[in-house]
């Protein structure tokens, strides 16, 4: 009989109050084991194919989004009601009810008909990150028992009856935090390709992939949601907005081949606008992939905005350096026949958009700016747009100059070639299955840390710097490396003429020990050469980039021996080069993790430093009484919690800075500023005496 709506809301009526008992009667079970395992078989009964199919098509005889009522679909309601009892700390349920879920969305005929009610889950699921939690938490069912059993998860013996779940059985190398979102980049990656590309997708499902990819988008390119006041470039690796959004970037790289000519214009202009923010490499690597399977899809729609961003006077060095990748690969890279047939770029244009940046302030931009330049005016001659001697004129003799330099330069000729080598081997399309995102190396914050292109370009200009300087190395360097390659053996054996023209090779033992006393003692000055004070300033728990960029100059211009930081990649941010004005090249940084401090403070008890925390306590004393010893850290707190208890422990005094006004507290850097005067104007009153 063909459904009516009053028919199906009875059924739906009645598959409720089923589940419901389903569930009552789980959590009755007297053990965890058991009432997990019960869970897992309610999963296998209600989460399949055929009963999610008859919900879906109630959902759309009820008129889809427009007249959804959620006490209408209790099979979404109790899939929900898992996902929010999993939380993030008990994967062992949302593993179990997705991974039964996911083969349900399929579907028997594998379309993902079944899937459209679910795209609000999808959404949420692509960015869900599991906690790092012990054996004994996992296992907690949704009554919040104490009772533990061993874990496990997956496709037990007794659920081997569907053979499509084998179908979305996830990689080995997947992490244990990624598991629930693994299943559903598998889902999305099982969906067949849309019409327009010659697949069987229906229309229904593709706007809903649309759906998807404009809101992935635009959490992705979003500003920061732990903070209005704070933009998404301070963002740290590991918080809860940066593991959203780079698996926002990620989940759009395993969806480009969605993104059809309806969509297209849309998502080009939103993901090259999205670059010009802030990002951390391994988030922006995702980003530029992304662009680059755009671009090959759409090329006509994605030359135009590129080019417009490609021209800006006000590109930030991020924003740059993603522009250059992104036209390195479509230009001189292996998809660069594909691209310049179809896009119909205007390799004018482009060039005019280049050759600007063959004068930036980095060295990675320069090199792929030498190469992009190179390339065009090579492709512009082969197709009839002629640099060449017989038809230079007046217009373009600049433009044919630089183009023989790039010829005719042995430098740079080794360096295009190293980097159109790495580019015609740089494989995108790795990063956009599923499996391959999976198997990505993870970083501190158990997120994605893929090689990112400006850091293979980075090794390839040492490399080349190294070929060409090999021989202006300092006379005890060459010395030691002749040294490292002689066979003594053999050396002893030769006769006394030999000996003799060996060490007319090497340099005298005194030049020797005199360059070798002068490389160590460079490391205790700093760039002035000032000898470097026995200071190190500890800002582990500083989050804010503009106050780690502060304690960076500071430290700087007061010779301190080091600056201690959380993270640090963060002196790789645009923000943090340009508050520090470039300090951070001429004082040590450190990298401390707020989790690792306690062992690192108490080793530095060890080397004989003394713990000086900058806190109001009850036993602070005055920082202008307080007698600096030589040996200091000096100890930071958080921005507005101060130092922790556990810290305080640890610290050898505490320092506080006498106050007149009203508010109780300095900003944490100023704090430290003023710390490290008193440190250093202590020092130099004894040294004077």
């Amino acid at each position: 009989l063909e459904p009516t709506k009053e028919g199906e809301k009875q059924h739906a009526i009645t598959i409720q109050r089923i589940i419901l008992s389903l569930f009552a009667a789980a959590n009755e079970m007297p053990h965890n084991n058991r009432r997990m395992n019960m869970l897992d078989r309610i999963c296998v009964l209600v989460f399949r194919p055929k009963l999610v199919q008859k919900e879906s098509q109630f959902f759309f005889l009820n008129g889809a989004f427009n007249g959804y009522v959620k006490d209408n679909f209790p099979i979404q309601s109790s899939f929900r009601f898992l996902m929010d009892a999993a939380s993030s700390n008990k994967p062992h349920i949302a593993r179990s009810a997705i991974s039964r879920m996911v083969v349900a969305w399929l579907g028997d005929d594998g379309l993902g008909t079944n899937s459209i009610m679910y795209r609000d889950d999808i959404l949420a699921l692509l960015s869900f990150k599991e906690s790092k939690v012990d054996a004994a938490t996992a296992l907690q069912d949704i009554s919040s028992t104490n009772d533990t059993i061993s874990l496990s998860y997956g496709y037990s013996d007794s659920c081997s009856e569907s053979s499509a779940q084998q179908l979305l059985s996830i990689p080995s190398e997947t992490h244990e935090m990624s598991v629930t979102r693994a299943f559903v980049l598998l889902f999305l990656s099982k969906l067949p390709d849309a019409k327009e590309n010659n697949g069987t997708l229906q229309e229904d499902v593709v706007q809903m992939v649309h759906w998807l990819i404009l809101k992935l988008l635009n959490t992705a390119c979003a500003l920061s949601v732990e903070s209005k006041t704070e933009p998404h470039h301070q963002q740290r690796i590991g918080t809860k907005s940066y593991s959203e959004r780079i698996r926002s970037w990620q989940a759009l790289c395993l969806l480009n081949r969605f993104v059809t000519k309806d969509v297209a214009v849309e998502v080009c202009q939103q993901t090259l606008d999205g670059m010009g923010g802030m990002m951390h490499p391994q988030m922006r690597y995702f980003a530029e992939v992304f662009a680059i399977q755009c671009a090959r899809r759409h090329p006509s729609t994605f030359a135009t905005p590129f080019l417009v961003q490609l021209q800006r006077s006000d590109l930030g060095l991020q924003h740059i350096s993603s522009l250059m990748i992104i036209g390195g690969n479509l230009v001189a890279g292996k998809y660069a026949d594909e691209f310049l047939q179809t896009s119909g770029i205007d390799l004018r244009e482009m060039l005019a958009g280049v050759i600007p940046w063959l004068g930036g302030t980095q060295g990675f931009v320069r090199a792929i700016a030498q190469l992009l330049v190179h390339k065009i005016i090579a492709t512009m001659e082969l197709g009839g747009i002629v640099f060449g001697d017989s038809e230079i004129s007046d217009n373009n003799w600049c433009v044919r100059r630089i183009k023989n330099f790039l010829d005719k330069n042995s430098e740079m000729k080794r360096l295009r070639s190293k980097q159109e080598n790495f580019l015609e081997n740089y494989d995108i399309d790795t990063a956009c299955t599923a499996e391959g995102l999976l198997r990505l190396p993870i970083d501190d914050g158990n997120e994605a840390h893929p090689p990112h292109l400006i850091e293979a370009i980075k090794a390839t200009l040492k490399e080349v710097y190294d070929e060409a300087h090999e021989n202006e190395a300092p006379t005890w360097k060459q010395t030691e490396e002749l040294l490292r390659n002689v066979d003594f053996a053999q050396w002893e054996e030769n006769t006394a003429s030999e000996i003799a023209n060996f060490q007319r090779k090497i340099m005298p033992m005194d030049m020797l020990n005199l360059g070798i006393q002068e490389a160590c003692e460079s490391k205790h000055r700093n760039g002035a050469g000032k000898r470097k004070q026995d200071l190190i300033v500890c800002a582990s728990m500083i989050d804010k980039v503009p106050n780690l960029a502060g304690l960076a100059r500071t430290a700087e211009i007061f010779a301190a021996e080091r600056l201690v930081i959380p993270d640090g990649s963060v002196t790789k941010m645009d923000n943090f080069k340009s508050i520090s004005v470039g300090a951070n090249e001429w004082v040590e940084i450190e990298e401390c993790r707020e989790q690792d401090l306690l062992f690192w403070l108490r080793k530095k008890k060890q080397e004989g430093y003394v713990i000086v925390g900058v806190e109001q306590t009850s036993s602070s004393c005055c920082i202008s009484k307080y007698q600096f010893t030589p040996k200091t850290v000096l100890l930071l707190g958080k921005e507005k919690e101060g130092i922790p208890v556990q810290f305080l422990h640890v610290v050898d005094s505490c320092v506080e800075i006498p106050q007149k006004g009203i508010i109780r507290s300095l900003n944490v850097h100023v704090s430290g500023a003023i710390a490290i005067w008193e440190y250093t104007k202590q020092m130099s009153i004894r040294q004077k005496n």
